[in-house]
């Protein structure tokens, strides 16, 4: 209760909306960090009103948490549901004035190839002449 009062007191005050607000209906793609300033950061989707964030909360249709806010920028981690737990899929980076932000796909290593040994394949029957297709 105290925190939509908190957004309602900020909102007429600075006319800048806090990130409790829908923002699971927009896209991290249209996401641009307008200014980090210790600890928060003021934020806008595509052309909507500005927000301001800080770390913890979440952002998008996908759900990012805000998880490092620093001078120039802020780091948003991508989770999804893996059995019973969340796991993390995607490590977003964006700078101040910068839109979208760079991608870094977590995931499991790529397990490593199966090892076989090499099998070498004699045909059946007996060898005919030198000459014949049996030698070719």
């Amino acid at each position: 209760m105290k925190k939509i009062i908190l957004c309602v007191i900020l909102m007429s005050l600075t006319g800048v909306l806090c990130a409790k607000e829908k923002t699971q209906r927009y896209s991290l793609n249209d996401l641009t960090v307008i200014k980090t300033i210790k600890g928060k950061a003021v934020i806008r989707f595509s052309t909507g009103k500005m927000q301001t964030v800080s770390v913890g909360d979440m952002l998008g249709e996908t759900r990012a948490k805000v998880t490092e806010i620093f001078q120039g920028g802020m780091v948003l981690m991508e989770y999804a549901q893996d059995k019973k737990k969340l796991a993390p899929v995607a490590r977003i980076m964006i700078k101040d004035g910068e839109t979208g932000g760079s991608r870094h796909v977590l995931g499991p290593l790529p397990a490593p190839p199966v090892s076989s040994k090499p099998v070498v394949v004699v045909p059946l029957g007996k060898p005919k002449k030198k000459g014949s297709s049996f030698y070719q």
